[in-house]
């Protein structure tokens, strides 16, 4: 992304569904798919473009027809761009007035050191962009840029790749992919902190966001102990607020470590609270930290903790998003993932408490924690005309 548009990934990413392609506007492609059963969609991520989308077998040579368009023919249409705006601004002004809004406003970005790729600028910077500068950066990437195709469904393997030789096939030689060894460097702060927010809103509740650096997800063992860790503390966090705080709070503690900045993760705890309990909720959640970073857990919890993770890898190898998203997306960059779903059964299972343990002391450290409290307050009153 161009170091000088902060932001510019936000902005193509919401002005995908208005570019159309150079051929059509995005309104004729919907009377020309009409009664097809075929879609496209453009997003931006962190290493990538992405340009995805569902179909029937029947559909699948269309399907495949369509997303090689997106790639090879944008639209860049500027009618769109003033939908885009209003959009925008209506987006910006939700976020600005609720608790959670803080976190993709400013919190997303002070945990990646202030890196400006993370988060959402202000709005004022979107509003200073145009398709004109979409155009400029995916017409250096999309035209010649690495291309990884994945298929997953219920398809003829041999007539599949058939019907891609006569699409993606016919699209120009591709470059390889360069490092970015310099772009792959992000760094969670290097001392913990705290801070509290206020906003203006009608929504009379509060949010604790608790966060500690962890590491990335390229060590797949690491990474899932990691997110067991967290699972950890959501369920005493859970059982604390219930018993001893009386409250119908939902917690949530997540562990994400990334597979596109190396040593770059972060062990996240969200809380949804009546704002004369903020203080109290950011005290258990710290409480709670200290006794995993101290005691560890416990047998029960360990086997509790495993149970819906091996639940849920049954339940994932039954969808095509799993093997799409988490197995093939990214495999010819790192083909390991194919090992990842071949032994997460086995690798989960065998998880110890020790390596919970080492883990917890290792990353749970208090002076590596940064908190928000965010609180509410009064909507400004409208004046009134006598």
């Amino acid at each position: 992304m161009p170091a000088d548009k902060p932001g510019l990934d936000i902005y193509a990413r919401s002005a995908a569904g208005l570019m159309g392609l150079g051929k059509h506007s995005a309104d004729e492609l919907r009377r020309i798919l009409a009664g097809r059963s075929v879609s496209a969609g453009f997003f931006v991520e962190k290493d990538a473009f992405f340009v995805t989308g569902q179909t029937t077998p029947k559909d699948l040579e269309l399907e495949l027809q369509l997303l090689a368009a997106t790639v090879a023919d944008p639209g860049y249409r500027p009618e769109g761009e003033r939908i885009l705006r209003r959009g925008m601004a209506q987006y910006y002004n939700r976020l600005q007035h609720t608790p959670e809004g803080v976190y993709p406003l400013e919190i997303n970005r002070k945990l990646a050191g202030d890196d400006p790729r993370f988060g959402l600028p202000a709005m004022e910077t979107l509003e200073r962009y145009s398709m004109a500068d979409v155009r400029t950066w995916l017409e250096a990437e999309l035209p010649k840029g690495p291309l990884e195709l994945n298929i997953v469904g219920d398809i003829d393997p041999e007539a599949t790749i058939a019907l891609v030789a006569r699409t993606f096939g016919t699209l120009p030689a591709r470059t390889a992919k360069p490092a970015y060894e310099a772009e792959r460097k992000v760094a969670f702060p290097a001392a913990g902190f705290a801070a509290e927010r206020k906003v203006q809103t009608e929504i009379p509740r509060g949010t604790v966001f608790v966060f500690w650096p962890t590491n990335d997800a390229l060590d797949v063992r690491r990474n899932r102990r990691l997110g067991l860790l967290a699972s950890t503390i959501e369920d005493r966090l859970r059982v604390k607020i219930r018993e001893g705080l009386g409250g119908a709070y939902s917690p949530d503690a997540d562990n994400e470590g990334s597979l596109t900045f190396p040593g770059f993760g972060v062990l996240s705890v969200t809380v949804g609270v009546d704002p004369a309990q903020a203080a109290t909720i950011l005290a258990t959640v710290r409480e709670i930290a200290d006794s995993l970073r101290t005691g560890g857990i416990t047998d029960d919890e360990l086997v509790r903790m495993k149970q819906p993770i091996l639940t849920g890898i049954l339940e994932s190898a039954r969808t095509n998003s799993y093997w799409l998203g988490n197995v093939l997306g990214g495999c010819r960059e790192l083909p390991q993932r194919l090992d990842w779903a071949r032994n997460r059964t086995a690798d989960i299972t065998a998880i110890t408490r020790e390596e919970i343990d080492a883990l917890a002391a290792e990353y749970l450290r208090p002076e590596r924690l940064v908190s928000y409290i965010v609180l509410p307050e009064p909507m400004p009153t409208a004046p009134t005309a006598h």
